[in-house]
């Protein structure tokens, strides 16, 4: 008999074996990207005020997809930047993009998105769009989407930077639109958070944001 050959008494492996492992390991995967989900949904319904709440949202965001950097942009009634969160970022970095000239076009543009975006080349898309990337953190990889609730546009969210250096996939992009859902519910919720003078505060939430996940899935 060959060396590796099989006994002729031998089982031959049952047809479609391989894939069987294959999918295995695609619903094990799934099992502990859905658990991550759940324990996202936990800590996100757990906070107490918008910005901690978008923090996390954001938070989640990153780490379920891979992202180094995230964001939420909040806008007011006519649609001027309000709040800007962002996550991966130090002060410094920050700032660059709050006082990024070109900032207030990119924001125009994600509002006037008929839905979310992937970019496997940032910089190449802004300067299509005659914009200067210059002010930017060093992003390539992106995926952006507008938040809206119940038909008005509140903000943007988006994610930069998928680990690796790998562009965002079609999962990545469903588990943005779910996240900025949940943003834009506590925007919607918080609609007078914002004092004359600039001071934040918040009014008693009509609702939480809808759970991801019932306990114990």
């Amino acid at each position: 008999m060959r060396e590796g050959s099989r006994p002729p008494d031998a089982p031959a492996a049952p047809a479609g074996a391989g894939q069987a492992d294959g999918d295995a390991g695609d619903v094990h995967a799934l099992r502990e990207r859905i658990s991550a989900l759940c324990a996202a949904s936990v800590r996100i319904s757990a906070s107490l005020d918008l910005p901690t709440l978008l923090g996390e949202i954001v938070d989640s965001a990153r780490a379920l997809t891979g992202a180094r950097y995230g964001a939420v942009t909040t806008v007011d009634a006519d649609g001027q930047l309000q709040d800007f969160v962002t996550r991966g970022t130090n002060e410094a970095e920050h700032r660059r993009l709050l006082e990024w000239p070109d900032g207030p076009r990119l924001f125009q543009r994600l509002r006037d998105l008929p839905g979310p975006i992937r970019l496997a080349d940032l910089p190449s898309h802004l300067s299509a769009l005659g914009l200067d990337g210059d002010g930017l953190l060093p992003y390539r990889t992106f995926q952006g989407t507008p938040m809206r609730h119940l038909g008005e546009h509140v903000g943007s969210f988006w994610l930069a930077e998928k680990a690796g250096g790998a562009g965002f996939t079609a999962d990545d992009e469903e588990l943005l639109v779910l996240f900025a859902a949940q943003a834009a519910v506590a925007i919607g919720n918080a609609p007078d958070r914002r004092t004359a003078s600039g001071v934040v505060h918040f009014t008693e939430p009509q609702a939480r944001p809808a759970p991801i996940c019932r306990a114990g899935v």
